[in-house]
């Protein structure tokens, strides 16, 4: 009989966002660009918008490990984009009060 164990570590990039409406309605320029986009592979989409969401404004990234994903009070999931590998490696975006932007909590 054998047992496999899995230590199921995966890494988060979290990338909060200010929400504001400038920040609402450029995230949503990005969604539309990528929707429109023709010709990429897979991992073409996703690094479209990766780059994409880099424009927003006074966004914060934190690196975060662990079996469950972060939780972050005062925002909402906006996105979440997976790169797999040997430990998953997750992008995910969330939409803050401005005021909270920056104060994560696990």
């Amino acid at each position: 009989m054998v047992f496999m164990l899995c230590s199921c570590i995966n890494t988060y990039r979290v990338t909060t966002i200010p929400k504001t409406s400038e920040n609402l309605k450029a995230a949503r320029e990005c969604q539309r660009t990528v929707a429109l986009a023709t010709g990429y592979t897979q991992d073409g989409y996703k690094r479209l918008k990766m780059d994409c969401y880099k424009t927003l404004e006074d966004t914060e990234l934190q690196i975060y490990s662990g079996e469950q994903r972060p939780t972050i009070s005062g925002c909402q999931p906006f996105d979440e984009l997976y790169e797999g590998g040997a430990s998953g490696l997750y992008y995910l975006y969330y939409l803050c009060k401005p005021e909270l932007s920056g104060q994560k909590n696990r």
